[in-house]
């Protein structure tokens, strides 16, 4: 398959739908169709039976959806994908020369006309200066804002993940999140509306000093009110000291804190000792146990495929084990997440891992999810 797919006939003419925060451009048979945020920017799209998912760093994820049985995502260069963007400004054209009367969303279709390559190329160069790499984000959020009160890895040192292997760690200080702010208001714009609440990064930005860490909160609340009313998301880890105590987490919650995201990864020491994960499941629990104490709802992630058919059974067993300890609620998420990268085992067994998670999980109250990082992109 060619980096980037070639385009499907276009048979009728587009039709445009316009939504309170998107503008879609779409063929009536739904072969060919495009997302618009409120800048005109490009952010989804699919053509034939390709699906395109446009990154805010100039990269685009390609999705192959022609067959049941699909193959692992693409993520394609800016240069890779750089045509893509003459191939919309096609149609855009075709529908603006067609009939389109006066009316805002034809002004909107106006916005996404004027942008053109380089236009996405002086896009993605902002991203560059406003952050550092956004490599992940829990399912639940991807439409969230992300604010990078620090920027990598207090620990990174775990051996299955590479995410912030290039990424100094630093912690913002006040002048350094008023800068990192006014970047992000320039840079969405009125697309601030498509995001639904605020994610705290980057690998454990609950890590911070207490005081500074609400500061940080409170300022984010006052720049960005309207996102900041659908509550504060981090990943939260349960080995760094000093820990969050349970009136912490309180004040926190007070602050808008709704969840945080736990990496248990495996309840089995002898995987977890392979894969260098810190910390101990007990301690994980009694961390857990405290932000359900304080009010804070949690998602908890599980690396299926982790140590491959030698460490299955123990895996399941001990993981399972420490899952039902933590006495998890309605409101609270458990995520089955594929391990890649270097330590990735053959598809097989990630499925297999998958589907005994998944019928091991099948009663629970909480919900159980998929979480692959290889298909989405910030």
């Amino acid at each position: 398959m060619p980096a980037l797919p070639p385009p499907s006939p276009r048979t009728a003419p587009f039709e445009v739908h316009e939504g309170t925060h998107t503008l879609h451009l779409l063929t009536p048979d739904e072969e060919v169709q495009w997302s618009f945020d409120r800048r005109g920017r490009l952010i989804a799209g699919h053509d034939g039976g390709f699906h395109f998912l446009v990154g805010m760093d100039g990269r685009v994820l390609l999705r192959d959806r022609r067959e049941r049985t699909r193959p692992p995502p693409v993520r394609l260069t800016f240069e890779e994908v750089a045509p893509l963007y003459d191939r919309v400004a096609a149609d855009i054209a075709a529908v603006l020369a067609f009939s389109l009367e006066e009316n805002t969303a034809r002004a909107w279709l106006a916005l996404a006309a004027a942008r053109d390559a380089e236009t996405y190329r002086r896009d993605a160069a902002a991203f560059a200066e406003v952050y550092q790499p956004v490599s992940v984000l829990p399912p639940d959020c991807y439409r969230a804002l992300v604010v990078q009160l620090a920027e990598g890895c207090c620990y990174n040192r775990c051996a299955f993940c590479t995410l912030y292997q290039d990424v100094p760690y630093r912690v913002k200080t006040a002048a350094d999140l008023e800068a990192h702010l006014d970047g992000i208001a320039a840079l969405f714009g009125d697309a601030l509306a498509l995001r639904n609440k605020v994610f705290l990064g980057d690998a454990n930005a609950l890590a911070l000093d207490q005081a500074l860490l609400l500061d940080h909160i409170e300022h984010v609340r006052r720049r960005f009110p309207d996102v900041a009313a659908g509550g504060f998301h981090s990943f939260l880890d349960t080995f760094t000291r000093p820990l969050k105590t349970e009136a912490q987490l309180s004040a926190l919650r007070g602050a808008g804190l709704r969840r945080v995201y736990v990496g248990l990864e495996s309840g089995h020491r002898p995987l977890r000792a392979a894969l260098r994960k810190p910390g101990t499941v007990a301690g994980t629990r009694e961390v857990v146990a405290a932000c359900r104490r304080a009010g804070v709802g949690v998602g908890i992630i599980v690396l299926v495929g982790a140590g491959g058919a030698e460490f299955a059974a123990g895996h399941l067993r001990d993981t399972m084990e420490a899952i039902r300890a933590m006495d998890l609620g309605e409101t609270d998420l458990v995520y089955l997440s594929p391990l890649t990268g270097a330590m990735q085992p053959p598809g097989l067994e990630i499925a297999s891992q998958t589907a005994a998670f998944r019928a091991a999980l099948s009663e629970s109250p909480f919900k159980v999810a998929r979480y692959d990082l290889r298909r989405w992109i910030y």
